[in-house]
């Protein structure tokens, strides 16, 4: 009978300390990030909230100019709908009328871009964290893979 040598469990015992090393670290690291800012959804939250309040005042907008296009629409039509109704016009709610309408008409609409706040902004530390993470995991695994494989062509006989 052959006899297993302890070398063939000590790569098991290896390999098993640097799993359990593996998922142990991230969950400390995920404590401390955590407690640092606010989580993913609570930002996801933030951020829908200023998009929504974003759309109701660009709606807002919106009807307002609408609004003011119907009416100086009204009042054009009025001004070059009769001369008599013109006439019967006080000449102060008619020189309003005009400059209101000359006003309306030169004016643009803008829309205000609100500036963005450091919790809208991408975590590029974070994610550079997690890329690390990565390829060091990826390069434990080719290790490991090494390992297992150099390990029988080295006992062959």
């Amino acid at each position: 009978m052959q006899r297993r040598s302890h070398r063939s469990t000590g790569w098991r015992v290896g390999l098993a300390v640097a799993v359990l090393a593996f998922g142990v670290a991230p969950a400390a690291l995920g404590a401390d990030g955590t407690a640092s800012g606010p989580s993913t959804m609570e930002r996801l939250v933030r951020q829908e909230d200023a998009r929504k309040t974003e759309l109701t005042a660009y709606e807002a907008n919106a009807r307002r100019i609408e609004l003011t296009a119907m009416l100086d629409a009204r009042e054009r039509a009025m001004l070059a709908g009769s001369q008599s109704a013109s006439d019967a016009l006080d000449p102060a709610i008619r020189t309003a009328m005009l400059a209101h309408a000359s006003a309306v008409s030169v004016a643009t609409p803008t829309a205000s871009a609100a500036p963005q706040t450091a919790a809208d902004q991408f975590a590029w530390g974070a994610a550079a964290l997690g890329l690390g993470a990565g390829v060091a995991a990826m390069c434990v695994l080719l290790g490991c893979v090494t390992l297992v494989r150099s390990h029988g062509r080295l006992h062959s006989v």
